[in-house]
């Protein structure tokens, strides 16, 4: 094992020369694929359940099932399967105020929750996109249902930029919560708040969404992601009932609104990845280790589920470290995980499993407790190593974007990933957040 000042000159020396030693150069043409606007599925499948399924397995083999919910059961016999819980809070709001508005409504976007959902209105500080770019400091808005909830912007962060397929761009600000002493987040988003569909769609949100971009095992407890873990929409409760609850874990990571950001630096390095909160119950966690302890494959449902199952690994090796006096350089708290700060660890975690890893985190911890933390993992292709994450059910996501990435490096490369969503277009998949589904497995080294 490395010495600490050995860990600090590593550190250093990956950022001046990062280009060859901790991943390859991924630029803009890596990670990108010509999206066919009649591609993108502007409503979910119904019934829920059957959407197609592409399957690639770890042979790199392609092949296509009709009905997810027909199919997907056979395909993880003697699995684990992880999915995230959280549930979408009605983020989207319609506001009024601003100089010149002349009572003209605009959107006002809550763009990341993490815990704050559970706290009350006044007075909280949210970072929330309004869909102007002429937002000044001090102005006030309005919700344009009832009037009773206020939003006075106290911090412009910069604009707003989404995607070529959005309805156009804004600004990024912090808002400071106006409302009854009484009113929590929670009351502000179920009384004048609609479900954030996805701004691609380019359509208002319609009754049935609220359902559709929920999954059937997110309870009102666990409200606090802006964006859905669409992975799960296709699951139904008959098939979780198939797969059964022992072969099942559940965690928690709160997606911000950062996951429709495009990647626009040419190297994806340079991107500044969005942090999101996770909690994860010890007694799910002790499911999980025992899954790995006798073999099982880990199944993970989503791009979110596997960031949050990488993230608890590296944090569990920071725990490890932390109790063998190492120092670790790039961040203090050990629940809390840097965007490249993996490179760092990775020179001490050859010797340490998962399994150790994870068992570090629950150490002295009733099953009934919870883990929380912080993470901006960012997951690129070239040097990545996924360390828990067998199977990955995802589906086809935006180009240019973080999770095309994660996909890429899960898959190998950009060129695999491209060549199956071009085949997939061909054949009349749908993609994006409504779409069609893929069961992935990393290939065999």
């Amino acid at each position: 094992m490395r010495s600490c000042s050995d860990c600090t000159t590593y550190y250093e020396d990956t950022h001046s020369f990062r280009s060859t030693i901790i991943f390859v150069h991924n630029t803009h043409s890596d990670y990108t694929y010509n999206l066919k606007l009649n591609s993108i599925a502007k409503y979910p499948a119904d019934p829920r359940g059957s959407s197609r399924l592409l399957r690639v397995d770890e042979k790199g083999t392609v092949s296509h099932f009709a009905n997810f919910s027909d199919s997907f059961q056979s395909l993880v016999q003697d699995a684990h399967i992880i999915f995230n819980e959280s549930r979408v809070a009605n983020a989207r709001l319609s506001v009024v105020g601003g100089p010149g508005s002349n009572g003209k409504s605009i959107e006002m976007m809550v763009l990341d929750l993490g815990s704050v959902i559970s706290g009350r209105c006044n007075g909280t500080k949210l970072n929330v996109m309004l869909r102007s770019e002429k937002v000044k400091v001090d102005e006030v808005y309005k919700d344009n249902k009832n009037g009773r909830f206020q939003f006075k912007v106290v911090k412009i962060v910069g604009p707003w930029i989404e995607d070529d397929h959005s309805n156009g761009m804004g600004t990024e600000c912090i808002v400071e919560c106006i409302g009854d002493d009484d009113a929590s987040l929670a009351n502000l988003f179920e009384s004048v708040g609609e479900v954030p569909i996805p701004p691609y769609l380019n359509r208002d949100a319609e009754a049935a969404d609220e359902e559709s971009y929920n999954n059937v095992y997110a309870g009102a407890e666990s409200s606090g992601s802006v964006a859905a873990p669409t992975a799960g929409l296709h699951f139904t409760d008959d098939v979780l009932a198939q797969i059964g609850s022992e072969n099942i874990s559940y965690l928690t990571l709160h997606v911000g609104a950062g996951t429709f950001k495009p990647v626009s630096a040419e190297d994806a390095r340079d991107h500044s990845m969005h942090s999101e909160c996770f909690a994860v119950q010890v007694g799910e966690l002790q499911r999980i280790i025992q899954s790995l302890e006798s073999g099982k494959r880990m199944v993970v449902v989503g791009t979110t589920s596997s960031r949050t199952l990488e993230s608890l690994f590296w944090c569990g090796v920071k725990h490890i470290l932390s109790s063998t006096g190492h120092h670790i350089s790039s961040e203090t708290d050990l629940m809390t995980l840097g965007q490249h700060e993996w490179i760092e660890l990775d020179k001490f975690s050859d010797n340490i499993s998962p399994i150790d890893s994870l068992n570090a985190l629950i150490k002295d911890k009733k099953a009934s407790d919870v883990i929380t933390g912080d993470t901006s993992l960012m997951i690129v292709p070239g040097r990545y190593d996924f360390k828990v994450v067998n199977e990955l059910v995802t589906n086809f996501h935006a180009p240019d974007s973080t999770l095309m990435l994660l996909v890429s490096a899960f898959l190998g490369s950009g060129e695999k990933v491209r060549e199956v969503y071009e085949d997939a277009q061909n054949l009349g998949y749908r993609f994006l957040s409504y779409g069609d589904v893929c069961l992935f497995s990393r290939s065999k080294k």
